[in-house]
């Protein structure tokens, strides 16, 4: 992708004066060299202002009372784009934007109307740039970070470095000093590394819209099924009242009864002749059996239950110990971890490289290690395999616990139901128009029963349907997959980054580096023997400048290489020198030894230039001169702001009278 800052336009208020505009080689390293309070960090300000910064950083004084609008030439895919936006004003910001885009651009020599709104801009680049329209959360209940849609503003981040940043221990990204904007970046990072792209994130949307249709599903289903139990239970109860009605021959138990069987036996009420219906013998009887049989049952399940509860509570007591036992195992491995490695760097016929002494017991020391270690991981091995068992077990008893406690419920519905209608259907049976009712409410309650019954088997398939398409959607999205994306690119990024930090001598360049993007957002290196040392913990202005600088580079010569890079493909430095002299106000009274440390910076971003064939454009804001970097063919001189010069400022002589 090519988007690059071909220069940046200043209109100004006075319109008797023509507009000022500072030219960039967007193939190059361009440097702006000048002396304190020359304009040169504002360049930072004007470009990120012009594209849609939400505030306005362009220093307040002669710059903002000399400039009606700011604006800057962008060159996109063999066209420009001219985007300008009004001067802050009293407000400290505007939303009021001019843009026009050509294969070349004219420059209006005024800009009066601005049609365009902040949030119109903002649309246009990310459209332009090809970033989703979607957010990158894959669940449905999620933090307010995690459902920013991925946008050109969160990119920003890598393509600035001002003077505060450069050298900074504690900050590596543009903007990540605050909360809100390191929480964006680390969510939307895999998306701009391209780990997940926007095929991924319409998948995930997709996906959400197919969970949200399967739960509908499931929660009908759910409701049609307790419907369903509550209008059995029904049933069973009418098949009482009929058995005690006489209308219904008892031919099984009520325990036992099959549901085709219930809906068989109450379907031949319609036929009965009510006329001939008698109390049988013994109903009163029937039914305290009945109630008898259904506490029997009730307090045989809760013995049960309280049996699998004691099993349950001993699972977990054997689970935490078993954790313990590993934890402890994992401990003392990781003391011994560095055995292996003693063992192909030492020489045991050698002395010792600390005090110079030889002994013949260093071998036997460290095979009764190597013996120890291997304990330890066998102890590992077979408490990893305990935990599966264990877990399996706990997952079997909480499933028969549920049953068991459902199984109680039901019982105690149904004995319930009947202590509840045992008197209310005695006195139903001393008129045939109370049987009239029962035989009403009967048919009423098979209806509905059949209905809800019939219903369930489509959900069941549109579930199953649902389910299938979820699970091949989430191997499409799967996160292993991912994470494997994510682990390959950031191992080219590191690899990128220790390149340029060799380059610049800094210190822990020769340990592994590794960015890290999901807590940090920064460096962590790791010596041989696997110790972690984090950023700000290595001393020095020149360390914490070169990897700044070298991060950066790392991870935009990793983008260019992709083929959906939405990463604009510039950088702006500011200052980098600081972390040597942090004020020099003449370009000649740098020493030579000093001089030396400086042209450091320029031979490492040559370098980079020439690495990634010029697709992306360096802009370096300095105070030291073209000593610096006369050497280098790819460094080019874009302005010289001194005491002196015609052309000594951001804002030109001219507009100062």
């Amino acid at each position: 992708m090519d988007f690059r800052i071909k220069s940046i336009i200043l209109w100004p208020k006075n319109e008797e004066l023509a507009p000022r505009q500072i030219e960039f080689l967007i193939d190059k390293v361009n440097v702006i060299t000048g002396a304190s309070g020359k304009g040169k960090s504002s360049v930072i300000s004007i470009i990120d202002y012009c594209l849609g910064s939400s505030k306005c950083s362009i220093p307040s004084g002669i710059i903002r009372n000399k400039v009606k609008a700011f604006g800057i030439i962008i060159t996109l895919e063999g066209k420009e784009i001219l985007i300008a936006r009004a001067e802050p004003g009293i407000s400290g910001v505007s939303n009021d934007f001019f843009k026009t885009e050509d294969k070349i651009v004219s420059i209006p020599t005024s800009v009066d109307d601005y049609p365009f709104s902040i949030v119109q801009i903002k649309q246009y680049l990310n459209t332009i740039l090809g970033f989703a329209d979607v957010g990158l959360t894959t669940n449905d209940y999620v933090q307010s970070f995690d459902t920013q849609k991925p946008s050109y503003r969160n990119a920003i981040s890598l393509n600035f470095q001002p003077q505060y940043l450069v050298a900074n221990q504690s900050t590596m990204f543009f903007k990540t000093d605050s909360t809100a904007h390191r929480e964006k970046l680390k969510v939307l990072f895999p998306y701009l590394l391209g780990v997940i792209s926007n095929k991924i994130l319409e998948l995930r949307e997709e996906l959400k819209g197919l969970k949200r249709q399967l739960g509908i599903l499931i929660k009908d289903r759910d409701m049609k099924e307790y419907r369903l139990s509550r209008l059995n239970q029904e049933l069973i109860n009418y098949y009482r009242i009929g058995l005690e009605f006489g209308i219904i021959k008892r031919e099984t138990d009520v325990e036992e009864l099959d549901q085709d069987f219930l809906v068989q036996q109450l379907q031949l009420i319609a036929t009965a002749d009510i006329e001939k219906i008698r109390v049988p013998e013994h109903a009163t009887q029937l039914a305290a059996e009945q109630l008898y049989s259904l506490n029997k049952r009730e307090l045989e399940s809760s013995d049960q239950l309280q049996d699998l509860g004691r099993r349950l509570s001993i699972i977990r007591s054997i689970q935490a110990n078993n954790k313990e036992i590993g934890d402890n195992a994992l401990t003392k491995k990781g003391r011994l971890s560095a055995v292996s490695w003693l063992q192909e760097k030492l020489d045991y016929n050698k002395p010792c490289p600390l005090c110079n002494s030889t002994t013949d017991h260093i071998g036997e020391y460290h095979k009764n290690l190597s013996q120890l270690l291997s304990e330890f991981e066998k102890v590992s091995d077979k408490v990893a395999d305990s935990a599966k068992i264990y877990l399996n077990e706990r997952k079997k008893l909480e499933k028969q616990i549920t049953e068991k406690e459902n199984e109680i419920n039901n019982i105690r519905n149904q004995i319930s139901a009947l202590q509840r209608e045992d008197g209310e259907f005695k006195r139903l049976k001393q008129n045939q128009n109370a049987i009239y009712r029962y035989l009403g409410q009967v048919e009423l309650t098979l209806s509905q029963f059949q209905e809800y019954n019939n219903g369930l088997d489509t959900n069941d398939d549109k579930i199953i349907q649902y389910e299938n398409s979820i699970a091949k959607m989430e191997k499409e999205v799967g996160n292993e997959k991912l994470k494997n994306r994510e682990r390959y690119a950031l191992n080219k990024i590191s690899e990128n980054i220790k390149k340029y930090a060799l380059m610049f001598e800094a210190e822990k360049s020769g340990d592994r580096i590794d960015l890290d993007i999901n807590d940090a957002l920064t460096l962590k290196f790791f010596d041989e023997l696997g110790t972690e040392t984090g950023f700000w913990e290595v001393g020095s202005g020149h360390n914490h400048m070169a990897y700044h600088i070298s991060t950066y580079l790392g991870i935009h010569e990793y983008l260019i290489g992709l083929n959906d890079n939405r990463v604009p493909p510039f950088i702006v430095f500011d200052q980098p020198s600081q972390a040597y002299f942090p004020e020099i106000n003449d370009d000649k009274s740098v020493q030579e030894e000093d001089l030396i440390k400086l042209k450091k910076i320029f031979e490492v971003l040559s370098a980079f230039n020439t690495n990634t064939k010029g697709k992306v454009q360096i802009i370096v804001l300095e105070h030291a001169g073209e000593d610096s970097w006369k050497e280098y063919c790819n460094v080019i001189k874009t302005k010289r702001w001194r005491d002196g010069e015609d052309d000594d400022a951001l804002i030109p002589k001219s507009w100062l009278n």
